[in-house]
């Protein structure tokens, strides 16, 4: 299995991300997400543009089996998309893989029950549909697009709303990947589609919510898209109760000391 990583600059330069104290912090994050990774998975690779391999090739010195400006095409994007380098990267791959979040921390390999399975992601995110709390609100995004014209959602988020009661759920994609690529293709696609059509484009730069719609189109969806899978999406709660989530809190404590 192949690690990979994304990194569009934009979302960054603009504040999207920047959840770090310092910058020097989100580099310590970068350095030993890659170092770490390397260990269990030798083939490595990262998705960025020019400005992205200058701070993390050329400026760190991570030492990726390969490093393109594939994002470079992102260059004219609105930086609130931030999950569309993921969808580029996805759609690169041809084998197996695991793309890890930078703030993502493999002290040892993901087991074998997600090396094997067809999709993989970090974790469920269950949430009550009529919850004004809730950063997921899938039914203000489909007001939303309703209300403009030629402006377009994907038929099975439709279904899904439709015809779910109760609990809906997002899917948290710190860890995502897996050897089902003709889905992942489908439904980074489809994502793409939905950011890049200029009917949606020009209802989103004018919403209130326009820092949650990507959030829906990343984790949303692929809750939606998931359900014909025949193997559902495999999840790594308990993986990550120990080995990712209580080791990341400390090191993002120890590094906001230093």
């Amino acid at each position: 299995m192949n690690a990979i990583w994304s990194f569009w600059s934009r979302p960054w330069t603009f504040g999207y991300g920047q959840v770090w104290q310092k910058v020097k912090h989100m580099l310590l994050a970068w350095i030993l997400s890659f170092e770490e990774a390397r260990r269990h998975y030798r083939q490595t690779k990262l998705y960025t543009d020019d400005y992205g391999l200058r701070i993390l090739v050329d400026g760190l010195g991570l030492e990726f089996s390969e490093a393109e400006a594939t994002l470079n095409r992102l260059d004219n994007s609105e930086p609130d998309m931030w999950a569309a380098g993921k969808f580029f990267a996805y759609l690169e791959q041809n084998e197996p893989f695991v793309h890890l979040d930078y703030d993502v921390f493999l002290f040892k390999p993901l087991p074998l029950y997600f090396e094997n399975a067809q999709v993989f992601a970090q974790s469920e995110e269950p949430f009550l549909n009529w919850s004004e709390y809730s950063p997921y609100r899938p039914q203000v995004i489909e007001a939303l697009i309703d209300g403009t014209p030629s402006a377009w959602l994907p038929k099975e988020w439709r279904w899904y709303s439709a015809n779910k009661d109760g609990n809906k759920k997002g899917i948290c994609c710190g860890i995502f990947g897996g050897a089902n690529l003709k889905f992942i293709h489908y439904y980074a696609e489809t994502a793409l589609r939905f950011l890049e059509l200029p009917q949606n484009r020009r209802a989103m730069l004018v919403s209130p919510e326009r820092k949650w719609i990507i959030m829906h189109v990343e984790q949303y969806y692929l809750a939606v898209r998931g359900i014909p899978l025949i193997q559902p999406i495999s999840f790594g709660q308990s993986l990550l109760k120990v080995d990712f989530a209580m080791r990341h809190k400390i090191f993002y404590a120890l590094s906001c000391s230093m």
